[in-house]
């Protein structure tokens, strides 16, 4: 089945998790056609779930750019259930985007630093990916695909994103706030950017068709031990209830030593530079 949308080529954006569901919001905020999708179709004007038959892929007629927002996030799921995972962020990924490429869209698809494996602060986005997480791999897999329609395609890469009062960090500070004690991994790190920061990314690479890789990164890492602290610092929370683990019976497929990636083409295109964690800790604040 497939809907028709009447006039010029709209933009899609599949996928009404997070990222997506803010996508939409700005494109229609800006005053733009926009087309969503959603794997019920439910909060979504049409229906994608990637884990149907491809037949069954509900899609606009005629698309100008096409954001690519829907998959599974879950490390642990993907850890767990890799044959899923796979099948979803790559197979099915794959083949929606040769069928938007082919369809004349230009597909832009938001990805992560877990393409490479966090031995080097501030990764060229050149280098060759070498993931060390199933979910890391499927991404990297899915950028190869894209790789093969050059002229059409913008891959994104982006480290930790964080919404206002939103996740773990809001849930830290809603705890900390009631002097509630939490855990939080001395040695996992992380580079927070804003939700408002990736969007303006991603639209950014749709906008000015920046084929090929641009990367959003936080200025530098930081652990989530140190982010807990600051949290409950700003809230004038006594440092005590922050309580340091290690991940080393969490689970965790691999810890990288650092998440930053190299930012210069994204400075280049737009005139910001990368936040400072702490500025970015402060959505997770109250009020």
């Amino acid at each position: 089945m497939t809907g028709t949308v009447e006039g010029d080529g709209v933009n899609l954006v599949v996928g009404a998790g997070q990222i997506g569901a803010a996508l939409a919001a700005r494109l229609r905020w800006r005053g733009e056609p926009v087309v969503t999708t959603s794997r019920t179709g439910r909060g979504g004007d049409l229906t994608v779930d990637l884990a149907a038959p491809p037949e069954r892929w509900q899609l606009p007629e005629r698309i100008t750019v096409a954001y690519l927002c829907a998959g599974i996030t879950s490390q642990e799921t993907c850890r767990t259930d890799p044959d899923f995972a796979w099948g979803i962020n790559v197979r099915a990924t794959s083949l929606l985007v040769e069928r938007l490429v082919g369809a004349g869209a230009f597909v832009v698809y938001p990805s992560t630093n877990l393409v490479f494996d966090g031995t080097i602060a501030h990764r060229p986005a050149g280098d060759p990916p070498n993931p060390l997480t199933t979910y890391g791999r499927t991404k990297a897999a899915a950028e190869a695909t894209l790789a093969r329609f050059p002229d059409s395609t913008a891959i994104v890469r982006l480290t930790k994103v964080v919404a206002p009062a939103a996740g773990l960090l809001a849930s830290w500070a809603s705890r900390l706030r009631c002097a509630t004690p939490v855990e939080a991994f001395s040695d996992l790190v992380f580079s927070p950017i804003p939700l408002a920061t990736a969007i303006d990314a991603i639209l950014l690479a749709g906008d000015r068709r920046l084929i090929g890789i641009t990367q959003v990164s936080g200025s530098r890492d930081i652990s989530y031990a140190a982010a807990a602290r600051w949290i409950a610092g700003a809230l004038n929370a006594p440092a005590d209830l922050v309580r340091a683990v290690t991940t080393r019976d969490a689970g965790f497929e691999h810890v990288p030593l650092h998440t930053t990636l190299d930012d210069t083409r994204l400075r280049e295109a737009w005139d910001r530079w990368a936040p400072d964690p702490e500025a970015v800790l402060r959505l997770a604040l109250p009020g």
